[in-house]
């Protein structure tokens, strides 16, 4: 019901139990924080996992209001303690995701929780969407160009070694 009586001794003692706490009818002795994952806006509640945090969000136990993941993280599911990071290749703009965006080709990102892909690729490399790394033109081809997706092979009769920006 909501509320209890940390003096059972004392009758009509009940107190509401507070905004981001519930009070488990098996014992009504005391409040308890709402678990990591769910919020308790409101006073007098009994379940603990009422309200559970978006997809987008987070919370720490006893919390009145779930958070957003901050950008670089996402969470994807509901009841959420924590937010999962953008993995290598990937990254999340804003606050409040529910998934990460891979990388544009020509583009790349080596760490995770990143908020944008700030590597781009030089002249004589490239990537392809979802990259940790841009990688060397192969033997025999090349790009000028930067934040390549592809490389270009030589005319006949003109070469270059890997990682080339001309032939």
């Amino acid at each position: 019901n909501g509320y209890y009586n940390s003096d059972p001794s004392k009758d009509n003692n009940c107190v509401v139990a507070a905004a981001g706490y519930y009070v488990d009818p098996t014992d009504t002795t005391k409040q308890q924080k709402i678990p990591a994952g769910y919020y308790g806006s409101t006073t007098g509640l009994s379940k603990p996992t009422e309200f559970p945090c978006p997809a987008g969000s987070f919370s720490a136990a006893g919390v009145t209001v779930c958070s957003p993941c901050p950008a670089g993280s996402y969470t994807n599911t509901a009841a959420n303690s924590a937010c999962t990071q953008a993995k290598v290749g990937s990254y999340v703009p804003n606050p409040g995701h529910v998934t990460s965006t891979p990388c544009a080709a020509g583009y790349a990102n080596d760490q995770v929780g990143k908020s944008v892909c700030a590597t781009r690729c030089s002249a004589g490399t490239f990537s392809t969407a979802g990259a940790s790394s841009c990688s060397n033109c192969a033997l025999g081809t090349f790009t000028s160009s930067i934040g390549s997706e592809v490389c270009n092979k030589c005319q006949a009769g003109y070469f270059a070694q890997p990682g080339s920006s001309a032939c």
